[in-house]
């Protein structure tokens, strides 16, 4: 419950005014995309796939972490397996990962 109330109350730290604020908090019960850049009927196929898709990868790695550990699950493999999957990460977080600096939060107060 803390966890929420948290998350709720950052809306109003992280919106630039309070008009700002009430409009995300009612388009949380709303399902209405259009005011935010985000419309569900233009999502693509593969979108929609490579989000299951990473979905799928973290909830395997999940598996693999709460029966041997990942470290120790890749340790028993073959050396070609554990360079692919190497390269596999290093590519997502060059594919995927955030490289440019955006202002601190509350660098604005």
């Amino acid at each position: 419950m803390t966890f929420h109330l948290v998350l709720f109350a950052w809306i109003f730290f992280r919106a630039h005014s309070l008009a700002d604020a009430w409009v995300l908090i009612r388009s949380m019960f709303v399902l209405n995309f259009s005011g935010w850049g985000i419309n569900v009927a233009e999502f693509r196929r593969y979108e929609l796939m490579l989000a299951f898709g990473a979905i799928f990868v973290m909830e395997l790695t999940h598996y693999v972490q709460r029966k041997t550990g990942v470290y120790d699950a890749l340790a028993r493999k073959p050396v070609w397996v554990r360079w692919a999957a190497s390269y596999a990460l290093i590519f997502g977080i060059l594919m995927f990962g955030e490289f440019n600096m955006s202002p601190f939060i509350y660098f604005q107060f």
